[in-house]
């Protein structure tokens, strides 16, 4: 049970790893989109400053933008490089079986997230098992005390041909019983009492802990579906009026700073849903992992490979 309960806390922290490595490689690719994009109208910015159609404080802006989305790059890079080496370091896989791993995860993984009587969980019964213990202590703690009466009989039978029909039993009785232990067993039942009581603690700890998580993952899965929503219209919205600005690019009526910061909120919005959509694979396994579910979705067994 102990060997289950620790897989399935690696495969979160595996997926955990897969799920960021998927996040920061779309990252890094929106940034450099971004990037790519942007420095056409920087530079023709810069050179309508030096002709001097626009003023210096244009120039300047237009520079600190395309500064913004260069250092977004090179986090992004540093994210995707950092994540690549901490899931070498502590699972000794690399990108491609991570991402294998996140796309079954992907592929069997409910929608919605799951629900079941906590009492069931391992954890609770991992601590069930020990108050039964426990108790079995405490039992044969008290029966220490008790008179102990022991009966043995012994047989013979006889196979000589002159005594065929004779046979002999013979019994020993006897009772014994504790006079004086010096205070041990009420020391020894003392502690064991204590231990079942502070396991009675545990158990009932384990039981609010695993709730609370339960609903703090709920609150968080649908504060994020929310806001998805929210930035799903902002995006469209975004995607439109840039869309309108660049097929005004080629005339007077629209300056290109303004493209350049329409390009800058797009990526905003878009790192903002990429973010959140792994907000939402993250609460998806902390659930099943929470439930004792996550390694029967991913079809793990102790002694498995993880990939």
């Amino acid at each position: 049970m102990r060997l289950d309960l620790n897989l399935s806390e690696q495969l979160l922290q595996l997926l955990t790893l897969s799920i960021r490595l998927h996040l920061f490689s779309e990252v890094l690719s929106l940034n450099q989109q971004t990037v790519d994009e942007l420095t056409p109208h920087i530079e023709a910015i810069e050179a309508q400053g030096e002709a001097g159609f626009v003023r210096l404080a244009d120039v300047r802006r237009a520079r600190l933008l395309l500064l913004d989305a260069e250092i977004a790059l090179k986090e992004a890079e540093n994210n995707l490089r950092q994540t690549r080496e901490e899931l070498q370091t502590r699972f000794r896989l690399s990108e491609e079986e991570a991402l294998a791993l996140l796309d079954q995860f992907l592929a069997v993984r409910p929608a919605a997230l799951l629900s079941k009587p906590i009492e069931t969980l391992k954890s609770v019964q991992a601590i069930e098992l020990q108050v039964r213990q426990s108790v079995h202590d405490i039992e044969a703690i008290d029966a220490e005390l008790l008179p102990v009466l022991d009966l043995n009989i012994d047989s013979t039978l006889f196979d000589i041909a002159d005594f065929e029909s004779e046979y002999e039993v013979l019994g020993r009785l006897s009772l014994s019983m504790p006079l004086y232990d010096g205070g041990s067993n009420q020391a020894r039942l003392s502690e064991a009492s204590w231990r079942l009581r502070e396991l009675g603690q545990d158990k009932r700890r384990q039981l609010q802990d695993v709730e609370n998580e339960l609903v703090d993952i709920l609150q968080q899965y649908n504060d994020t579906i929310s806001l998805m929503r929210d930035l799903d219209e902002r995006a469209r919205a975004g995607a439109e009026r840039l869309e309108s600005l660049l097929a005004l690019a080629a005339t007077a009526d629209v300056q290109r700073i303004t493209i350049a910061e329409a390009l800058l909120e797009r990526r905003s919005t878009k790192e903002r849903l990429m973010n959140n959509q792994a907000t939402l694979e993250l609460l998806r396994a902390n659930n099943l992992h929470q439930l004792d579910e996550l390694n029967r979705y991913l079809n793990m067994t102790v002694g498995d490979g993880t990939c």
